[in-house]
């Protein structure tokens, strides 16, 4: 595909533009934008929903938008707004976030729960998943080094200069309710 010139985009930034255009074909009755969504789109355009989460009719849905609505986008349009990115770029971030899912699941029901009553948020075990820190990682890290060594790696600066933010967070209060997790994990192991 990369011999072909093929590159791929991402129909969000197209949406964002659309709707804070105020593109009159995504202004709702009560003259608001459209939430910017494939799903909020697609039925204020439409009139009607398609079958989320399946990607055949995710796509079928995204082409509908694209060519076959009364939004009329031009091909120049959607190239322009939709941050082309390269086939080689595309797996990167792919792979990333494969790994960044595996490393998720490593903290699903310990520091966070799919139901919404963790330790910490899904959005901040997705943040530290993506630093490539594990579950054990933490937990080991706990072990050997207490709060000190957990409070730095959680908010040590980026590894290279071209990375602007922390590893995971400077918020006090998430890296405490962190540590309270593992002092109580460490308690309960010790326990008679």
């Amino acid at each position: 595909m990369q011999s072909l010139g093929v590159l791929f985009g991402k129909s969000l930034s197209i949406f964002e533009q659309l709707v804070h255009s105020k593109h009159p074909a995504l202004q709702q009755a009560d003259n608001q934008s459209c939430p910017i969504n494939q799903t909020a789109l697609y039925q204020c355009l439409f009139q009607e929903t398609f079958e989320t989460h399946n990607a055949f009719e995710d796509v079928k849905a995204l082409r509908n938008i694209l060519f076959h609505s009364n939004l009329q986008l031009s091909e120049e349009f959607i190239v322009n707004h939709c941050k082309p990115i390269s086939c080689d770029y595309a797996l990167e971030d792919l792979q990333y976030l494969d790994k960044r899912h595996e490393i998720l699941k490593s903290m699903e029901y310990k520091l966070y729960n799919p139901t919404g009553d963790g330790v910490i948020t899904k959005s901040m075990a997705e943040k530290i998943a993506g630093s490539g820190l594990t579950y054990n990682d933490l937990s080991k890290l706990f072990k050997d080094f207490g709060k000190p060594g957990l409070i730095s790696i959680l908010s040590a600066k980026p590894p290279t200069k071209n990375e602007r933010r922390l590893r995971v967070t400077k918020t006090a209060r998430i890296r405490a309710a962190i540590q309270r997790h593992f002092e109580a994990k460490l308690q309960a192991h010790f326990k008679p």
